[in-house]
């Protein structure tokens, strides 16, 4: 087994989801993709996949294991261009959420980044919850959470603090509080998502 090959299969079919995807991607039939990622498994001796008729999905070891051979997988590509160019020359696709609070603070600042490497093309999204690393196939989520999941890799960039703001007008229709117990009688607005953490505490 080109274990190599095998784990550049894995990583692909972990991001679409799908053998026929991936096996289109490398362009080969699903079948040799398949017998190599199954032959992986065999490997590490624990099951990667949980496979059905409809979908694929990473088990819990294969969540783990997918983050750790992305990270090795990139450092390789990354110690060839510099074996081979001298000095790497960022290039590429980088696939990145914002969290909606913090979404318009950088990219105001995202000409900065473009300047220093024209040759990076941005995909953004706006999300919120690290689960959508994997859910949403991203390389990057810039956010507000105290990770659980230990397996992703983590850098602090900065630190914030949430600030209440409210209208003139709407502190003469509502009155100014005084105590936190007033609070429970007004109305927020308050950046989120869905299935991210709750901001409203």
């Amino acid at each position: 087994m080109d274990k190599l090959r095998a784990l550049g299969f894995f990583c692909r079919v972990a991001e679409t989801k799908s053998f026929a995807a991936a096996a289109y991607e490398f362009d080969i039939v699903p079948s040799v993709l398949s017998k190599a990622v199954a032959a992986l498994e065999e490997d590490v001796h624990f099951k990667i996949f949980n496979r059905t008729t409809r979908r694929v999905s990473l088990t819990e070891q294969g969540t783990r294991y997918y983050d750790r051979c992305k990270r090795l997988l990139m450092e390789l590509d990354e110690a060839e261009l510099l074996e081979r160019g001298g000095i790497a020359k960022a290039a590429g696709k980088i696939v990145v959420g914002l969290h909606p609070a913090i979404n318009r603070v950088l990219m105001s600042r995202i000409d900065e980044f473009l300047t220093k490497y024209p040759d990076i093309v941005q995909e953004l999204t706006i999300t919120s919850t690290p689960a959508t690393l994997l859910d949403d196939k991203l390389d990057l989520l810039v956010t507000f959470a105290d990770l659980s999941d230990s397996s992703f890799g983590v850098q602090t960039i900065g630190t914030t603090r949430h600030v209440l703001a409210a209208s003139p007008a709407y502190l003469e229709r509502n009155g100014v509080p005084r105590t936190p117990e007033d609070l429970s009688k007004h109305v927020f607005i308050v950046s989120g998502r869905p299935d991210g953490p709750s901001y409203a505490r």
